[in-house]
């Protein structure tokens, strides 16, 4: 008997024997490798044991060692294992180990398809489980003969179930878990699926918790029948898959058989018959060797059913055929009627329409006669096509037939309320009712149908209910407009147009999202002709862009069978050519060579031929921006969904097109700005250098002038023979003054030229050069040093006597000069006490070791100004001559040129802090700007 796991604790290896065999026996099918090591512990041990106890354990070993070979359908290990286990336990007395021997050879019987024997064997442990006392094990034999009469014999089943009473908690989780595996089953015969789920998923439970992992797989095959009856298929693969997990790497033939036989089916169910005839085919080879085992007779039948789907009728009829002879052989009444059906399908698909009646009738009384109610509903929609099909029968002997199959499927219904029934199974006759012009009578069949549906789809989710009704619905306007038959065709048609479409809808989504992120025009004509190639037959395809004045169409991509083509320009006026007609007409044109052309004339030089053509403006609103052209060789290779996909595509192109020529233009502008900028400061450097000469070179031209009268005047007097000694030491003491002022003020001018000199040279070139960092700070704040006065700002310096770097010395000037002006104009403005304070240091830092910092005493900024302050555009003074491209550029310079880092910390009312980190040393490949 199994016991919950959780209530045996961890492994103690201080256990008793007994107590290390107990936990053995309860995980063998939970961890079997963890119980194989027991098992050796206990062997281990016997030795040092009594000798009854010594017995006991030997034959509570070859039981496991039996279970483990029924598992494996190790036939003859099995039997010959548990007839030695019971014999031994005979021996002891033990009447419940005498029953516990008879389990594997029920189920290895069971397993063979030999129900009969098996419901013997189990028989007789319930019997001996009695006289020993124990009513859960008799009780849990009895719900085991009960599950696997439930596909035999259902009335039986229901009735030996019964015999023993009602379940009682004492008996402990494993019983309550068969009974619940029993009554599920019983709902499947009834075709009460969606009565299904709920003793499925606690049975399913408590096999987890007690370590039945055959009991857990068997029921994993279970819940996703019921499932996919339900039409539930997400939740039927999940489950199908939990059991192939269960089973996986345990060797278990029969288990592993039925996780493959039920993949196969539910694969036949969501229509996708050429994967499950894979799938059977495979695991057909895998239980080629137990042709016994109930799954082989599963797997033979769901592979003629692919067979048949697909209209190979001759290779489905005699696998049929062997299913009904094994059904018959070990009188599985459910099995011969799923082949009974499939003989009627596959004569329904020869048009032998009095065999397909034949069979159907044979099909509904066998499943009549088990009850299998689900099958019922089937043979009795197979029966109906196939009689009004014949022509042998009258129209009145037909419409008596029709009427004992309404009244059949009435009865059936009220069985099978459960189940989910296609709404195929009605058609037939509201189908046939409605031709006769019997309205009423189609429509009440119309009405059970939703009703039968309604109540058994409450059982899955709402969704499904819903989609369910709207069907119903659907299908009873279309009775009423005497159309059924025809309008069902067409909306399975358009069902399936409609999936294909999604599909394709999909991967245009996925495509178009590709095509438009792609910014860089010469880029978007590459990755477009590998995309479209995924979707429509071309051999070759051509992208044109409109020229800025819209006269003419300018070849972007034209590639023919992988390899790239040159165009010419075309005219938009071009009278003969395709792609500027379809840019003229602004609708989508599709060519085709005429009965007396063998090819479409090309339009580019080099450009083979072709026999199909489709042109697309590429047009954003009312603009267009250029055309494109698909071309193939085969012949009427462009139908309306290839057009409807060519039109999709074209948007694509043409929004990817045109935000790649915005791009284009805005890089553009962006340039010209930063040149303007550029210039804007070469400006403002010459109009620093004008003001800062203007003083020494004017104090020099004013000395000089006056020293030209003091001369003028001098040569009067002496032409004038009045010269005195006096006026001689006059001019030259004059002349000595004015000469030291005019030298003090032309070695300031030489000093201003070249440090201005010096800083133009710096902002030109742009070669690697070693600089004095504090020099090139001093030189930068002297350039802006008639600005600083004007504006009364005060500047600190704490500088280092010397500095060197290696870099881009020009960058780096530009930049201080773009962070000094940007201080001045939007950090203290028209402040009068202002401060700007720079600062050189060194840290301990292993790639930016020198750090510049350049404060005010502004006004500061918010976060959110802070947050975009190096983003291009980004101006506080927009429309007071601000640009936004002063400190994007000093961004780009610091991490591009000069391979550095900056920074920005403000708050308002507290002023700037600008931190530029920079290397010793900057690598040569660095671009400056």
């Amino acid at each position: 008997m199994f016991e919950p796991l959780e209530l045996l604790g961890p492994d103690d290896h201080a256990d008793t024997l007994l107590q290390t065999l107990h936990r053995a026996w309860v995980y063998r099918q939970h961890s079997p490798e963890q119980s194989q090591g027991w098992e050796r512990r206990v062997q281990e041990q016997l030795s040092h044991t009594d000798s009854r106890t010594r017995r006991q354990c030997q034959a509570r070993l070859l039981l496991m060692h039996a279970e483990r070979a029924q598992l494996q359908l190790e036939s003859e290990l099995c039997q010959q294992q548990s007839r030695q286990a019971y014999e031994q336990f005979e021996l002891l007395d033990d009447l419940r180990g005498c029953s516990d021997a008879l389990w594997p050879q029920a189920l290895l019987q069971a397993e063979l398809g030999q129900v009969e024997r098996a419901v013997l064997l189990l028989q007789q442990a319930a019997e001996l489980a009695l006289r020993a006392g124990d009513p859960a094990r008799a009780h849990l034999a009895a719900q085991e003969q009960a599950a696997l009469l439930a596909y035999v014999d259902l009335p039986r089943s229901e009735s030996l179930a019964k015999q023993f009473g009602p379940l009682r908690p004492e008996y402990g989780p494993a019983n309550e878990a068969a009974a619940l595996f029993a009554q599920m089953r019983w709902a499947i015969q009834h075709g009460r699926v969606a009565e299904c789920t709920a003793p499925g998923l606690r049975a399913f439970e408590l096999a987890q918790r007690n370590g039945q992992r055959r009991l857990a797989v068997t029921l994993c095959s279970a819940l996703c029948y019921s499932a996919y009856g339900a039409w539930d298929f997400e939740q039927a693969f999940a489950w199908i898959e939990r059991g192939h997990q269960l089973c996986a790497g345990l060797g278990w033939p029969a288990l592993h058989a039925q996780c493959d036989m039920r993949l196969g089916q539910l694969l036949l169910h969501a229509g996708q018959n050429e994967k499950a005839a894979d799938v059977l085919q495979h695991a057909l080879h895998n239980v080629q060797a137990y042709p016994h085992l109930r799954e082989y007779a599963g797997i033979l039948e769901g592979l003629a059913c692919a067979h048949y789907s697909s209209g190979r009728y001759d290779m489905a009829e005699p696998l049929l055929l062997q299913v009904r002879h094994w059904a018959l052989l070990n009188q599985q009444p459910e099995m011969e009627t799923e082949a009974l059906v499939g003989l009627t399908h596959i004569h329904l698909g020869r048009g032998q329409w009095g065999l397909a009646a034949n069979f159907a009738s044979m099909a509904w009384q066998s499943a009549q006669d088990a009850q299998d109610w689900g099958h019922a509903v089937i043979a009795l929609y197979l029966l109906s096509r196939s009689t009004l099909e014949r022509t042998d029968l009258s129209a009145e002997a037909k419409h008596q037939l029709m009427e004992q199959h309404f009244a059949a499927l009435q009865k059936a219904q009220t069985k099978a309320s459960g189940l989910i029934l296609k709404p195929s199974y009605y058609s037939v006759l509201s189908d046939y009712y409605a031709t006769c012009g019997d309205h009423a009578r189609a429509f009440e069949i119309e009405r059970q149908a939703r009703q039968a549906a309604q109540h058994a789809a409450e059982a899955t989710n709402n969704q499904q209910a819903l989609s369910l009704m709207a069907r119903i619905e659907h299908r009873r306007m279309e009775a009423e407009a005497a159309k059924l038959k025809s309008q069902n065709e067409a909306r399975r048609e358009r069902i399936a147009l409609l999936e294909q479409e999604q599909n394709t809808l999909a991967r245009l989504a996925a495509v178009g999202q590709r095509i438009t992120a792609q910014l860089n025009i010469e880029a978007l004509g590459t990755q477009t002709n590998t995309l479209i190639r995924e979707l429509l037959p071309v051999d070759s395809i051509l992208i044109y862009r409109t020229d800025p004045n819209g006269e003419q169409l300018l070849p972007l991509q034209l590639i023919e069978d992988g390899m790239a083509l040159s165009g010419l320009p075309i005219a938009l006026s071009h009278p003969h050519s395709s792609s500027a007609r379809c840019a003229r007409q602004l609708e989508v044109l599709v060519q085709e060579a005429a009965a007396n052309q063998a090819r479409l004339d090309s339009e580019v030089p080099g450009a083979s031929p072709m026999a199909s053509a489709m042109h697309a403006p590429l047009q954003v609103g009312s603009t267009l921006v250029g055309v494109m052209s698909l071309q193939t060789r085969q012949a009427h290779a462009y139908g309306a969904r290839e057009r409807t996909i060519f039109s999709a595509l074209s948007s694509y192109v043409a929004i990817a097109l045109a935000n790649a020529v915005a791009h284009q233009n805005t890089q553009q502008l962006q340039r010209k700005l930063a040149d303007q900028e550029k210039l804007a400061s070469l400006g403002s450097l010459v109009a620093g250098v004008a003001h800062e000469l203007n003083t020494p070179i004017g104090n020099s031209l004013l000395v000089s002038t006056t020293l030209q009268d003091h001369t003028r005047h001098f040569g009067q007097q002496l032409g004038a023979g009045a010269l005195s000694k006096r006026a001689l030491t006059g001019l030259l003491e004059s002349l000595g003054q004015g000469l030291d002022v005019v030298q003090r003020n032309l070695h300031t001018a030489a000093r201003l030229v070249n440090s201005f000199k010096q800083l133009a040279v710096n902002r030109q070139v742009q070669d690697h050069c070693s600089f004095d960092l504090p020099e090139l700070c001093q030189q930068c704040v002297h350039t802006l040093s008639h600005q600083l006065r004007r504006q009364h700002v005060q500047v600190v310096t704490e500088l280092p006597e010397a500095l060197r770097l290696f870099g881009h010395a020009g960058s780096l000037s530009q930049v201080l000069i773009i962070l000094l002006e940007n201080a001045l104009i939007h950090g203290i403005g028209e402040r009068s006490d202002g401060v700007l304070r720079l600062s050189v240091q060194q840290r301990d830092h292993p790639t930016l070791p020198v750090l510049l910092e350049l404060s005010d005493n502004g006004k500061g900024m918010p976060p959110e100004v802070q947050q975009r302050i190096f983003e291009p555009f980004f101006t506080t003074r927009f429309g007071q001559g601000g640009s936004g491209l002063g400190l994007s550029i000093a961004h780009n310079l610091v991490v591009e040129a000069l391979q550095g880092d900056i920074t920005v910390h403000s708050s308002e009312g507290q002023g700037t802090r600008f931190c530029v980190a920079l290397p010793l040393h900057a690598r040569a490949n660095a671009s400056a700007a």
